[in-house]
């Protein structure tokens, strides 16, 4: 039988790492690449307050499950 627990403990892990492995791709970008930064600008202006609230949410929901 699989431990339902763990496997919710494990999924909350790797999405956490998930999250990390894509911002630092992004910082790894916009040091290689200095137009990305321009890029990287209008995707966040365009988000929006709205759009950038709930990823700020889902991130930190994401850290909180993660790591407590």
């Amino acid at each position: 039988m699989i431990d339902v627990g763990w496997l919710l403990a494990t999924w909350r892990a790797a999405r956490w790492e998930a999250i990390v492995m894509i911002w630092n791709a992004i910082v790894a970008d916009v040091i290689t690449h200095p137009w990305f930064a321009v890029v990287l600008a209008v995707l966040v202006v365009s988000a929006g307050m709205k759009g950038l609230s709930r990823l700020a949410r889902y991130v930190g929901g994401a850290y909180w499950s993660s790591h407590h």
